[in-house]
């Protein structure tokens, strides 16, 4: 496939099923302009590249740019990021921001930092603080950790009011519950977009598989407000206005470009011509750079997954006020070569082969980031396990971590597979999720801890006071309990940011909810200890003893654990992110729907853990020890290793190793029925005696693979690599073995009725 790009905008294909049962390829271009106050909007000079989804660097991330790559949407999205400004520079405790599009508007009230005072009767609101300057954020707008509708915001159960309120709906008493307001995208994890997400069950996955359900809403993909979802789709010649939102200009005009975007197909040996329409779906402005993005999307119907019988797609741009040229005047662009800088060297590949890995990899990228969270579809694996399947509840529950499932969802379902894995954002790091850097957080410790009587400082008082039961919810930020006894001390919900509690004994201690950042736990005993919803970010457990310690809903990133024993630990939904964890002990524990994600695990023993739909994204499992787990629905993404580990014995039905390393593993006499290997790396691999029915190895790599007795029951072995391998008395009864490599492959004894390898 030729990509003949006439254009100065970015463009991409992305493969899907948006009119299943046929394949689909969206069409996606991408512009962007400067804002030109009273005239039309100019291109930029330097053309923006495709997004993956932008997170602000908060507790409760939210989203300040939603992903590009969307496989369609019903109608327009109009969005805006910026900031509101005080009229003429001088400060004021409230005013209003307008976003127009054409006939449509939308205002948001922006009012200074307020707080609820408490009274003898009722609370009270503090005066608004004067500002010149406020963000139009989601961060600023009602909301709050427990606030489905808004997770990032503050308001709800907060002693902060939210600065961006509707001015027809605005805060009147401690007791509301108004709807965020705001211009900017929707969190794909948030409450509006997942109930969206349908049913994923076994009629799915028989069905639809890798498809979308039948009941997906295609509006998921809409991350506006619905007040800011448009009828229909933009022109490119709506006027463009922005009130309060610039600080040289109060009334800020400005006109969309009024071009049109078109993509035209040669599919075939004899070039048959078609033209895809493009419809301009995606508006965003960013007010403080003052820039509009615009994309345009086309679906065009193809014969294959891959695509092949497309020969070239041309991309051009005209401008509206230009008569349309036909068919005939543009076939001369599919030959001519483009003029020097129209575009960007390197910037199409010239096969598909290269084009396929360039666009999985921007995706991987830009989309499969967040693995630190959120669940779209935690996968197939549980669809074929169970009955009904909830994408939301397969990721670990808290918003924190519904981020990465979510995200993995789109990232498998764009690219035709189940379970891709993801990283963290450029420019975002570990401590983003840390609740005490939100300075929300720092403001509501500093007021909940003003009222309490000073702490002891010398340790031993110190212990003694948590002991007796008066330290829980307390502030205990860099105090010095190196090896005081605080065995069963109720320290639930405490501040412990950068305690020294080294060599300390908390058995059976409460910490649920502490915050433990930085802190010093390295030879601590911590075993049976409640650590449910505990931060552990940056905290040192070297050493650490947390045998049979409850770690559910907790946060380990950056977490030192060097010699650390977590046997027999609750750990179901926690992050592990970003760790050095070589030759843990992690067995016997329980990590249903838990996110390891960086994590090096080289020698590690998980022997008969639980890890249902628990995802493994870029881990380095490299001998580590799994042997007797119960892993239905376990995802290893495709940054991961298992080389020379062994998975023998495990109960792995519907796991996914999408494009995992599997090099040498021993995966012998391990249930694996309807686990998903495509393109995965399984040379020297040791499969004996294991059941791998209606499992899918599409292109996976089996050279060398030893499948004696291997249950391969209608199996999806398609384009697979078994080059000398041995199936030696394997029932490969049914299974597609279509353009499969089977050079030197020993079958002696094996079951190939109803294959096309049947004598």
């Amino acid at each position: 496939m030729d990509i003949k790009n006439r254009t100065p905008f970015a463009f991409a294909p992305v493969m899907g099923w948006v009119n299943f049962p046929s394949h689909t390829a969206t069409l996606v271009v991408k512009a962007g302009f400067r804002i030109m106050p009273d005239g039309v909007c100019e291109p930029l000079d330097e053309q923006p590249s495709f997004e993956g989804d932008v997170m602000s660097k908060a507790s409760e991330p939210e989203c300040l740019y939603d992903a590009d790559l969307a496989q369609y949407k019903p109608h327009a999205d109009v969005l805006l990021s910026g900031s509101c400004h005080a009229p003429g520079g001088k400060a004021v405790t409230a005013t209003t921001a307008t976003f127009r599009v054409g006939d449509w508007s939308k205002s948001v009230a922006c009012i200074g930092n307020r707080t609820w005072q408490k009274g003898l009767i009722r609370s009270t609101m503090s005066e608004p603080e004067p500002f010149t300057k406020v963000a139009i954020t989601w961060h600023n707008a009602f909301g709050g950790p427990k606030f489905a509708h808004n997770p990032a915001g503050k308001g709800h159960k907060d002693v902060l009011l939210p600065n961006i309120e509707n001015p027809n709906d605005l805060i009147g008493g401690a007791g509301d519950k108004p709807k965020p307001a705001g211009f900017g995208p929707l969190h794909r994890s948030w409450k509006h977009r997942t109930k969206k997400m349908g049913t994923y069950d076994k009629k799915w996955l028989k069905e639809r598989f890798p498809a979308w359900p039948k009941d997906f809403d295609w509006t998921y993909f809409n991350a506006a407000p619905d007040d800011q979802q448009l009828d229909g789709f933009l022109n490119c010649t709506e006027e463009v206005v922005l009130e309060g939102m610039s600080a040289d200009h109060p009334v800020l005009k400005t006109r969309l470009p009024g071009i049109r975007v078109r993509c035209l197909i040669r599919e075939g040996d004899e070039l048959a011509l078609r033209e895809v329409q493009m419809n301009l779906d995606t508006m965003h402005v960013d007010a403080d750079k003052q820039e509009i993005y615009l994309l345009w999307r086309g679906i065009a119907d193809v014969s294959d997954g891959d695509w092949t019988a497309c020969r070239d797609i041309l991309v051009v741009s005209e401008k509206l006020e230009d008569k349309k040229q036909t068919h005939e005047e543009l076939l001369p662009l599919f030959e001519e070569e483009p003029e020097e800088g129209e575009v960007e060297e390197g910037d199409e590949p010239e096969s598909v082969e290269e084009k396929s890995a360039a666009i999985d990899k921007l995706i991987k990228e830009m989309e499969a980031r967040a693995a630190k969270v959120e669940g779209d579809v935690s996968a197939a694996a549980k669809r074929a396990a169970g009955d009904e399947f909830d994408p939301v509840k397969q990721a670990a529950s808290a918003p924190k971590t519904e981020y990465s499932h979510a995200v993995n969802a789109v990232n498998s379902n764009w690219q035709g597979v189940a379970g891709a894995g993801g990283k963290l954002p450029p420019g975002v790091s570990a401590n983003d999720f840390n609740p005490a850097a939100d300075p929300g957080m720092q403001e509501l410790m500093k007021l909940e801890q003003a009222m309490k009587p000073p702490r002891p400082t010398e340790p031993g008082k110190l212990a003694a006071m948590m002991k007796s039961g008066e330290a829980k919810g307390g502030d205990f930020g860099g105090a010095e309990l190196k090896e005081q006894d605080l065995e069963g001390s109720d320290l639930s919900e405490s501040f412990l940011n950068d305690a020294d509690l080294s060599g300390a004994n908390l058995k059976g201690a409460d910490l649920n909810g502490a915050s433990l950042s930085n802190a010093n736990l390295s030879n601590a005993d911590l075993s049976g200890a409640d650590l449910s919803e505990a931060d552990l970010t940056g905290a040192d457990l070297s050493g650490a003893k947390l045998d049979g310690a409850n770690l559910s809903e907790s946060v380990l990133m950056k977490t030192k654990a060097d010699g650390a024993s977590f046997k027999g630990v609750k750990a179901v939904g926690a992050i592990f992110a970003e760790m050095q964890a070589d030759g843990g002990i992690f067995s016997e524990g329980d990590f249903t729907q838990a996110v390891f994600s960086d994590v090096s695990l080289v020698k590690a023993d998980f022997t008969g853990s639980i890890l249902k739909d628990a995802a493994f994204d870029g881990v380095n499992a490299t001998e580590a020890i799994f042997t007797g787990a119960i892993m239905p629905g376990f995802r290893g993404g495709e940054a991961s290793d298992f080389t020379k580990a062994k998975v023998d014995k495990v109960n792995g039905t519907g796991s996914v190793w999408e494009k995992s390393t599997l090099v040498e593993t021993d995966f012998a006499e391990s249930e694996l029925g309807g686990a998903l290997f495509p393109d995965s790396n399984l040379t020297g691999a040791r499969l004996f005696g294991a059941n791998l029915t209606r499992s899918v190895m599409r292109k996976a790599v089996l050279k060398g693979a030893k499948c004696g007795n291997t249950n391969f029951f209608r199996a999806m072995l398609e384009q697979a690599d078994l080059t000398e391998a041995s199936l030696v008395n394997a029932n490969c009864y049914e299974a597609d073995f279509m353009d499969a490599k089977t050079e030197g492959t020993n079958f002696e004894g094996a079951n190939l009725k109803m294959t096309k390898l049947a004598k």
